[in-house]
């Protein structure tokens, strides 16, 4: 964040208080509001160190093998994939007049929402990601380890198992994705399931446990009723005024599988994703490299602040 003065030689006194006040309160709400954010949860966070970081993506496997004399060794380095740091930033002019004038002290009280402007981008650029992934499903986004988009029917190891994987169908094409009362229930059952019989290259499972559903805010309820419901009814309609057997609330057997909701406004409306986030790597990587932070730059200034 970087914010404009006059250039008249001097800084002026009641810019110099506002600025410090500012910076201060800039700092303390965002490392509070860091806490409310999802960027942490959703994706790998990994500080970077140069412009540009390079990942070799390795699995270890996950079975013992039994001794015959001599050790069975595997392959584990994969694929390389490189992420390249973007710059970004945003700049606010304040002239000498405004905080003259501003008797009130509005201009310092709007500047104090700034932090969660900031927050927010981080929530914002890896929601991007997810986003572009989910409706992408040919070739635009692959920026996968394996060369395909996050979601895919065709995720292939490159050697061992290289049979074609699916992560984003559900149930059936038609239906696929949907999640609401009539095809919820059906399609996490069916997207539980594939995500724990995901395959390492030697055709083991790779040990996922779903452990969060994300939502956007349009499915954010339904998927509560669905997951969290003790009964569910598993009639789609009824036909008379009579409840029959069929009809009748019955067990519920998403109920208590420990998936939690999240409720993800940044995520495209009418979507959402079933993941495994309680290991390090997620489906997003995140490389931050330098803080946000906020500075003063000269009028006219068009350098990028380091």
């Amino acid at each position: 964040m970087a914010t404009n003065y006059p250039n008249i030689g001097q800084t002026s006194t009641d810019f110099a208080s506002m600025y410090i006040n500012i910076k201060r309160d800039f700092q303390q709400a965002l490392a509070v509001r860091k806490h409310e954010s999802l960027f942490p949860l959703v994706s790998s966070v990994i500080k970077s160190t140069g412009k540009s970081n390079q990942y070799d993506m390795s699995f270890i496997i996950n079975r013992m093998n039994p001794w015959l004399g001599s050790r069975t060794r595997e392959k584990i380095a994969l694929d390389t994939i490189s992420l390249v740091n973007e710059k970004f930033e945003t700049s606010l002019d304040v002239s000498r007049d405004d905080i003259d004038d501003d008797a009130l002290g509005l201009l310092e009280m709007q500047l104090s929402g700034l932090p969660i402007i900031a927050q927010n981008f981080y929530d914002e650029k890896v929601f991007d990601v997810y986003n572009d992934h989910i409706t992408d499903t040919e070739t635009t986004y692959a920026a996968g380890f394996d060369g395909f988009p996050i979601f895919a029917i065709d995720h292939a190891w490159s050697y061992g198992y290289t049979t074609a994987q699916d992560n984003i169908r559900g149930v059936s094409v038609a239906n696929a994705g949907k999640l609401d009362q009539t095809y919820g229930y059906t399609n996490i059952k069916a997207a539980i399931v594939s995500l724990e019989n995901f395959l390492l290259p030697n055709q083991t499972r790779a040990g996922s446990k779903a452990t969060h559903l994300l939502c956007s805010s349009s499915t954010y309820f339904d998927a509560r009723q669905i997951l969290e419901s003790a009964g569910l009814n598993l009639a789609s309609s009824a036909t008379s005024g009579s409840v029959t057997v069929a009809e009748r609330g019955t067990v519920n057997p998403l109920h208590g599988q420990g998936i939690q909701v999240v409720k993800c406004p940044e995520l495209t409306s009418g979507y959402w994703v079933l993941a495994d986030l309680s290991g390090p790597l997620k489906p997003v990587i995140l490389q931050d490299r330098r803080p946000i932070e906020m500075a003063r730059l000269a009028e006219g200034s068009t350098e990028y602040y380091e």
